[in-house]
C-alpha cells in the first residue's frame, strides 16, 4: 500500500543534530526524528548496507548525512525495539531529483528491486523548496499499479513535468 505521510523537515533535522545537508539523495537513519546528537543516529540494516552497495554498482553516489566519512552504525531490527527497523528510508532533494532523470533512473530501480524483491517496504522522503515535503511509503505487497504511481511521478519530476507540487495523487 502507498501513503502520503507528513514528516518534519529533512533539512531542520540536519542542522538541528549537525548533519551535512544531502545535496542529491542519500538514505535516512531509522532514528532521524527522535536522534538528540549526531552519535545516536543510525541506519537499518542489513538492507540499507545492499542499497548502497546496489547504489555503488549502479555507479550512483549519494550525499551522506554524515560529516566525518564514517559511517553511521547499522542496527538490525532486534536492536531497534519499538521502531520499523527494516524499513529503508530514502531522502531525494527536488533539485538534483529534477535535473538527473538518468541518474535518477538508476537510483529508484536499484532501491526498488532491492527492497520489494527482498520484501521490506521502502520510504522515499522528497524535499521541494515550494511544495514541502512528500512522503510515499510502499510495502513489498503493494498493488504494482500504486509502485507505478509512486515511480511515474519521481520520473515526471526527473525530467521537470509537473514539479511544482509532489502531493500523491497529482
Amino acid at each position: 500500500m502507498v501513503h502520503n505521510r507528513n514528516l518534519q523537515d529533512v533539512f531542520a533535522l540536519c542542522l538541528g543534530i549537525g548533519c551535512e545537508l544531502p545535496t542529491r539523495f542519500c538514505i535516512l537513519p531509522v532514528n532521524l526524528e527522535t536522534a538528540t546528537s549526531i552519535e545516536e543516529l543510525c541506519y537499518s540494516g542489513p538492507i540499507c548496507l545492499s542499497i548502497r552497495s546496489d547504489w555503488l554498482r549502479h555507479g550512483v553516489s549519494e550525499s551522506p548525512l554524515e560529516v566525518t566519512k564514517k559511517s553511521f552504525p547499522y542496527r538490525f531490527q532486534q536492536e531497534l525495539a519499538g521502531e520499523r527497523a527494516a524499513t529503508a528510508r530514502i531522502f531525494i532533494n527536488s533539485p538534483w531529483l529534477v535535473g538527473k532523470p538518468t541518474q535518477v533512473a538508476r537510483m529508484l530501480e536499484a532501491v526498488l528491486g532491492r527492497t520489494l524483491a527482498s520484501g521490506y517496504p521502502v520510504q522515499f522522503v522528497v524535499r521541494d523548496a515550494n511544495s514541502g515535503t512528500a512522503n510515499w511509503l510502499i510495502e513489498p505487497d503493494s498493488n504494482p499499479v500504486n509502485v507505478d504511481i509512486v515511480t511515474r511521478r519521481l520520473k515526471r519530476m526527473a525530467r521537470g513535468v509537473g514539479q511544482t507540487t509532489m502531493r500523491y495523487g497529482d
